[in-house]
């Protein structure tokens, strides 16, 4: 299950990037997308080294997550062609990530991206699937118990470090 998540992940990462071949890469962005599927992943991990017996209800959850990061990439990169002014660079990292996005918006890529729709599609299904999933709360319970976790804690500052770095490079940006 491991590897088939991990194939998935390779798989979604090579179509994301031939996809958006004609669009240059946002340097700040893809920090950020790396930066978090690698605590995505990273997080998943500590829940099967603590909790085993939730291994296939972690490795649908990671799915779920990168499926969603990949979904809010497809976003960004609709919005970086076609509505530059809703993407904020001055305003620091959260304003940067947290975009306006509205229905109309999903219409139109919609129509235009045909991988959006896969990923959109499959992130229904696995929505589903989670929300009847016993095991799936258990996830975020066992996260919150991690707090006080060396490698948990180790994880978020990572993270947090790789945010710091997309602000510097949002204000270089300005400057530049």
């Amino acid at each position: 299950m491991i590897r088939r998540t991990l194939a998935f992940l390779l798989i979604g990462l090579a179509i994301a990037s031939s996809a958006w071949a004609k669009v240059p890469k946002d340097v700040a962005w893809e920090k950020y997308i790396s930066s978090y599927k690698k605590l995505q992943v990273a997080f998943h991990d500590l829940v099967r080294i603590h909790q085993p017996e939730l291994t296939e209800t972690v490795n649908q959850s990671l799915e779920l997550g990168l499926l969603i990061m990949d979904e809010k990439s497809k976003q960004f990169y609709y919005l970086l062609e076609d509505g530059q002014d809703r993407i904020i660079r001055n305003a620091g990292f959260r304003s940067f990530i947290n975009f306006p996005w509205f229905e109309e918006d999903t219409k139109i890529l919609r129509k235009k991206d045909r991988e959006y729709r896969k990923i959109q599609k499959r992130i229904k299904e696995l929505k589903e699937e989670t929300e009847k999933n016993p095991d799936f709360p258990k996830i975020q319970e066992e996260l919150r118990g991690m707090e006080t976790d060396q490698r948990y804690m180790d994880v978020v500052a990572r993270f947090r470090f790789v945010s710091e770095e997309v602000e510097k490079l949002l204000a270089e940006q300005q400057v530049g």
